[in-house]
């Protein structure tokens, strides 16, 4: 089995002298995946906040001559895109000082505002 570990995976579980710390019996592909040297590289910080992200996005877009894909996120299976959805929704709707907490308990959020997140997601 720990012949089996993918190289994303080995830096997590295994030392500098091959031995392995635990097995990993499955290995999640989510969330939003980028390379620090490229962000480096154009003096961007690593996002915290979904505008950051899109900021960040456009940055390197726009600063490479649209010669770099800004980040991935996985397409492995169907449940990738819901996943983006459920990281972004809480610090879009739930996190800022203005928020629109209670309006998604009492029944009256907008709902133009999560398709407005689905279609960043394009």
């Amino acid at each position: 089995m720990a012949g089996n570990l993918t190289d994303t995976i080995k830096p997590v579980v295994v030392d500098k002298d091959g031995k392995v710390y635990t097995l990993v019996l499955s290995e999640a592909k989510d969330g939003i995946t980028y390379n620090a040297d490229v962000l480096s590289k154009y003096n961007i910080k690593p996002p915290q906040t979904f505008e950051e992200l899109l900021a960040a996005a456009e940055t390197l877009k726009t600063s490479s001559g649209g010669q770099i894909t800004p980040f991935f996120m996985s397409g492995v299976d169907n449940g990738m895109i819901g996943q983006f959805l459920d990281q972004y929704a809480t610090s879009l709707f739930i996190s800022p000082a203005q928020n629109d907490a209670q309006s998604l308990l009492d029944g009256n959020f907008d709902w133009n505002k999560w398709a407005e997140l689905a279609q960043k997601t394009a």
